[in-house]
């Protein structure tokens, strides 16, 4: 069994017992209906302002091979603000193989072949700093490397569930003083 913690550039294998937390995604942000928001410190899901705001990740990943058998995947986020209200999330994958160009608005974010395995979490109200595991999102990861053209990484998307519950506010590669966005892989 091999281990990636990726939220970088690249993935590294883990020796057994050990874990490595790698970071700077190559893209963190949300989308709305009408711009695309990479640049914030922050990253929002559910609904602001009259719009709807769903967050992307992109971690390149070549040292998983295509055709690998997950074993688990779990997103680990970072709450950004003070109490929040709880939110549906919904845990979606994209194949970053897939040549959809992510323009600067809703419409080529609405556009990406996503996976047909998704999962729901319900993500209770809690504490700026406080740390957020999605469930296991082994099958969306699975779908995306089961890919024939999988090689070039991975995409997930949290998506506002529903009943729309409220915001939740996350930490982006450019927060000062919080850790961003994890995605822990296990797989053989």
């Amino acid at each position: 069994m091999h281990g990636f913690y990726l939220s970088s550039g690249a993935g590294t294998a883990l020796a057994a017992g050990n874990q490595e937390s790698l970071r700077n995604a190559s893209l963190d942000g949300y989308y709305t209906n009408t711009a695309k928001v990479d640049t914030n410190t922050t990253i929002l899901i559910g609904s602001s302002g009259g719009f709807d705001c769903a967050a992307l990740w992109i971690f390149p990943i070549s040292g998983i091979p295509q055709g690998s058998t997950i074993v688990k995947a779990v997103m680990r986020l970072r709450r950004a603000a003070g109490t929040q209200t709880a939110i549906s999330v919904v845990w979606v994958g994209y194949d970053v193989d897939d040549a959809t160009a992510l323009a600067a608005n809703e419409a080529a974010f609405a556009a990406l072949a996503r996976t047909t395995a998704t999962v729901t979490q319900d993500i209770a109200a809690g504490e700026a700093g406080s740390i957020i595991d999605s469930p296991a999102i082994t099958t969306v990861i699975q779908e995306i490397t089961d890919r024939l053209g999988f090689g070039g990484g991975i995409g997930i998307i949290a998506d506002k569930g529903a009943p729309d519950w409220g915001l939740a506010t996350f930490a982006a590669v450019e927060h000062a003083s919080l850790s961003e966005a994890i995605l822990i892989v296990q797989y053989t």
